[in-house]
């Protein structure tokens, strides 16, 4: 009974408790990363999803706290496949590093491909259902002058 605001990464919107609100606060497109030697590496237009359907993917495993698994098996889904998960991880950090070492690609959020490896390639799905949403969860009574600040700053700043 103690949480007041929580931050959530759906692609669509989450269900939160009774007396929570939920507003979303930021969308960002999903990437594909691949592996400087990869044959898509080189691309310049954005990857059509269709294009791994037979790819190994490195991604989070589905027993994770993460909703990135849900969210890109139905990106696959809409392209008529299920992605071969070659290897899990449970950190972003981790994924990264094993696309880099070669072992498959990964779709995941903008922010979450920052980590600067030289071995990797950072590129745009052609997809327009490839968004990553955040949300916003706070409970609906005041929860005092910090909170209320929060939540106005997020709805202040959030997608039109």
């Amino acid at each position: 009974g103690g949480l007041e605001v929580a931050y959530l990464r759906y692609a669509t919107r989450p269900e939160v408790p009774p007396g929570f609100t939920l507003t979303e606060v930021m969308r960002e497109p999903m990437m594909l990363v691949v592996h400087r030697d990869h044959r898509l590496a080189a691309r310049e237009d954005p990857v059509p999803l269709e294009e791994l359907a037979l790819e190994p993917f490195v991604h989070f495993s589905p027993r994770s706290d993460s909703a990135m698994h849900e969210h890109v098996a139905a990106l696959c889904s809409t392209a008529g496949f299920e992605p071969r998960i070659e290897q899990e991880a449970n950190q972003n950090g981790s994924i990264l590093a094993l696309i880099g070492i070669g072992i498959g690609l990964s779709i995941l959020p903008r922010s979450l491909c920052r980590l600067s490896l030289p071995e990797l390639r950072v590129l745009p799905i052609a997809s327009p259902g490839a968004m990553s949403r955040i949300w916003m969860a706070h409970r609906r009574r005041s929860g005092g002058p910090l909170l209320q600040a929060l939540v106005s700053s997020a709805l202040a700043q959030r997608p039109a």
